[in-house]
């Protein structure tokens, strides 16, 4: 079962009732707090239904969302920074919250970045399926993951892209393409603000993570209206083999 809610996105509505048990906040951030308290309540209703029905010690529940809070909502995004629609951590790290009992320890966090890619995958798993038989699948199975089945990362690079904007973490390091800036370079282990720009002092790794982020960007669809990105390719590396001038003999 899939559950999208409108909470807590705008517009901003909100009950008298729920309104009422809010204290010590005024205007949008009240307003958005008795909606995170009538999404929560919601929840609990789900929870509740599996419960009565027998069904929850063996359903995996899900909790996240699709991006960070927005700037006009007055949502935070607290200690990170940027919002919804930017590639900061604060625009892309959301919450994701998961319960299997037998399986997922109660109380346990998971320290390494997943994406909900992985959601189809883990999904079918758990049904008892083969993920793995499914083609095309950028995500992975996370159970063995966040059980400790498996130590390592899920993901060794994650990519981000949105217009000319494109972006790439790979391991702790995250680099930030854009169209009217220099490339920006965080370590992310060390600076989950992104308050301090590192491109300068390693700029062999932006060099390589530009060219990992341009290698995952060629194989991406195309739109029909545009010519195939193989030629974008190959221009590029025609680029780099014919760097210095030539005179034909």
């Amino acid at each position: 079962m899939y559950v999208s809610f409108n909470a807590v996105h705008a517009p901003m509505h909100a009950t008298e009732e729920d309104l009422a048990q809010i204290k010590g906040l005024t205007g949008k951030r009240k307003t958005l707090a008795a909606m995170t308290l009538a999404m929560n309540r919601a929840c609990g209703q789900i929870l509740d239904k599996l419960k009565e029905h027998g069904l929850e010690e063996n359903t995996l529940v899900v909790f996240s969302n699709d991006n960070g809070g927005p700037v006009g909502t007055m949502a935070s995004n607290y200690p990170l920074s940027g919002a919804k629609s930017n590639n900061l951590e604060g625009g892309i790290r959301v919450p994701c919250i998961m319960k299997l009992p037998g399986v997922i320890d109660p109380g346990s966090e998971y320290p390494h970045p997943i994406s909900m890619l992985d959601m189809l995958p883990t999904f079918v798993s758990v049904a008892g399926g083969d993920a793995t038989k499914i083609e095309g699948l950028d995500g992975v199975n996370l159970i063995p993951f966040i059980s400790g089945e498996k130590p390592s990362p899920p993901h060794e690079v994650l990519f981000w892209k949105k217009e000319t904007r494109g972006f790439v973490r790979q391991g702790d390091w995250k680099m930030l393409r854009f169209p009217d800036r220099p490339a920006e370079l965080y370590n992310i282990a060390e600076d989950e603000t992104e308050s301090n720009n590192l491109a300068h002092q390693h700029a062999d790794k932006v060099r390589d993570m530009f060219k990992v982020l341009w290698k995952w960007e060629s194989e991406l669809e195309r739109p029909l209206f545009m010519l195939k990105r193989v030629y974008e390719v190959n221009a590029l590396e025609r680029m780099d083999e014919h760097r210095d001038p030539v005179v034909d003999e």
